[in-house]
């Protein structure tokens, strides 16, 4: 969605398309711009249920541009690594590229999650999913 955004950008820049400058300006760009926008929605939100009014926002000191930003330095080190395990962009994904991969995802959501997490809980994403019988979430058992 805010692909389009950065893409718009970069076309004022004179970057030419599919360099590494180009597709690393435009993977920060999108983020930030994503985080921007979720920072400022998370600024907005109204209170939640049982939290105290003497505070500006709940949401005040919001992580939402940290997490995005973060999302795109996780995917810039997964690029970095999985060069140099398949030595080459061109050749087909091996098997230890594709494990690395999954299991690079899982640890750097696990690493950054609790920038959003945090907020989610705030929100009220527990009593949500608490009355969602079918959440794959509480199946295997994940607490906010």
């Amino acid at each position: 969605m805010f692909t389009m955004y950065s893409k718009a950008f970069l076309s004022l820049t004179g970057l030419k398309p599919k360099t590494y400058a180009y597709r690393y300006i435009q993977l920060y760009t999108t983020f930030l711009i994503s985080g921007f926008v979720h920072l400022v929605i998370a600024l907005t939100l109204p209170y939640p249920n049982g939290l105290p009014k003497g505070k500006n926002t709940p949401y005040a000191d919001s992580d939402q541009l940290v997490f995005f930003l973060l999302q795109a330095v996780g995917i810039h080190v997964e690029d970095i690594i999985t060069g140099l395990l398949s030595g080459n962009e061109k050749k087909e994904k091996t098997l230890l590229v594709k494990v690395f991969g999954w299991t690079w995802l899982f640890l750097w959501f696990g690493m950054t999650g609790r920038y959003l997490g945090d907020e989610l809980t705030i929100g009220g994403v527990d009593e949500a999913m608490a009355k969602n019988e079918y959440s794959l979430v509480k199946y295997f058992g994940i607490q906010f």
